[in-house]
C-alpha cells in the first residue's frame, strides 16, 4: 500500500510456496494484509501472478496532510473480510440497540476501504486488527488450497488538535480512555476505538456479524472455495445462535495432510479441528485458557502429536494462564 495512515502494517508472515500455473511451476510468495488483501508474486521477479488495480481512494481532509490517491486491490483473491461500512450494516441484540449502532455509526465519516482519518473520525473497514493479522496463513501444497482466519471488526479513528485534547475531554467525558497515539511533536493526538461496547455479557457488537472466520481459497484460480464462522463471542445458552457468529480471534492455523486445519485463537477459548475440504468442525475441545497462539504438530515414536500454547490475551478478555498442551489420538 502507499503511505500508511491506517497502521495497516503487514503483520503476518508470508508464505513461500512453488505454484503449478498455466503448466509451469512458478517460485511464489503469498503475502496477506489487514486490509483483507492477499498478494500472490514470483518470489523471484516481484511480479503479481494475479491481476491487481490500482484503484481511487478517498483523500483526506487534515491540513498538512495529503493521503495517497490510488491504492493497490488484488482482483484476485478478491478481497476478504469487510470493505465498507454503513448503517445498514449495524448490529445489535435488541432492536434499541440496534438502532444505538447505527446511530454511532452515522457520526462518523465512511467511504470504504482507506478512508483517512479526520476530524470528525472515520471508519476503518476493515479495522487495524485485520483482515488478516499477525496470526498469518497456512498452505496445503498437496492441494494448492490457502487457508486464513480472519477478524471482521471496524475500527474508529479520530484526529485531534492538541490545543483541543483538553476541551474534547471536558464536552466528551470518556473519549481518552480510547486507545491514545500522542505522537509527540506533531499537531495532533490519534484516538482509536472500536465498534463493540464492553458490558456485563461480555463484548457487544455493533456491527453485523460473523465477526472471526475461517476462509479457504484455491491459488490455482484465485477462488474463495469457503467461509465458515470462527468460535463464538457471547453466552452459547443464553443466544444459541451465538454458535455461527464467529469470534474476533488472535492466533494462526496449521493444515495437516490428513485433511485436517487444527485453530484455536478465538474469544471462547475452545481448540478445533475443521475438515480442511469443507471447513465442518470435526472435534473441539476447551482449553485451560485462551489459545492465542498458533499451534504445531510433530511425531515421535510413530505417533502424531498437536500442541499449543495457551496463555491468554489482555486485549482480547480472555481467560489468562501458562499451560503448553498436547494432544494425540489414543493407540
Amino acid at each position: 500500500m502507499h503511505h500508511d495512515l491506517w497502521d495497516f502494517d503487514i503483520a503476518a508472515q508470508p508464505i513461500l510456496i512453488d505454484l503449478d500455473k498455466d503448466g509451469r511451476k512458478i517460485p511464489a510468495v503469498v503475502v496477506g494484509t489487514k486490509m483483507g488483501h492477499i498478494f500472490v508474486l514470483n518470489r523471484e521477479t516481484g511480479v503479481s501472478l494475479f491481476p491487481v488495480e490500482e484503484r481511487k481512494v478517498p483523500v483526506s481532509t487534515v491540513a498538512g496532510e495529503q493521503a495517497w490517491v490510488t491504492q493497490p486491490f488484488p482482483v484476485k483473491p478478491a478481497p476478504i473480510g469487510i470493505q465498507g461500512l454503513g448503517k445498514e450494516d449495524a448490529w445489535g441484540l435488541t432492536p434499541e440497540e440496534k438502532t444505538e449502532a447505527e446511530q454511532r455509526i452515522g457520526r462518523y465519516r465512511s467511504e470504504g476501504p482507506f478512508t483517512p482519518p479526520s476530524f470528525e473520525g472515520s471508519i476503518m473497514s476493515p479495522g487495524n486488527v485485520g483482515g488478516i493479522n499477525w496470526s498469518g496463513m497456512c498452505y496445503d501444497p498437496r492441494t494448492a488450497i490457502l487457508y486464513t482466519n480472519i477478524n471482521r471488526i471496524a475500527a474508529i479513528i479520530r484526529m485531534l488538535p492538541r490545543e483541543k485534547v483538553d476541551q474534547v475531554e471536558r464536552e466528551e467525558p470518556g473519549v481518552m480512555r480510547a486507545e491514545t497515539g500522542r505522537q509527540e511533536g506533531t499537531p495532533y493526538v490519534m484516538k482509536r476505538d472500536y465498534l463493540f461496547k464492553v458490558d456485563e455479557r461480555g463484548m457487544v457488537m455493533q456491527t453485523k456479524p460473523p465477526w472471526g472466520t475461517l476462509v479457504a481459497i484455491d491459488l490455482h484460480t484465485g477462488d474463495k472455495k469457503w467461509e465458515v464462522p470462527l468460535g463464538s463471542m457471547l453466552d452459547t445458552h443464553r443466544w444459541p445462535e451465538a454458535k455461527s457468529w464467529g469470534s474476533i480471534n488472535f492466533g494462526g492455523a496449521i493444515v495437516t495432510g490428513g485433511d485436517l486445519i487444527f485453530l484455536a485463537a478465538s474469544r471462547d477459548g475452545y481448540f478445533r479441528a475443521f475438515d480442511s475440504r469443507t471447513g465442518a468442525v470435526l472435534w473441539e475441545t476447551l482449553l485451560p485458557a485462551g489459545g492465542q497462539a498458533t499451534p504445531m504438530s510433530y511425531s515421535l515414536d510413530g505417533k502424531q502429536y498437536v500442541v499449543i500454547a495457551a496463555g491468554g490475551h489482555g486485549r482480547l478478555r480472555t481467560k489468562m494462564g501458562d499451560y503448553l498442551v498436547a494432544y494425540a489420538l489414543p493407540k
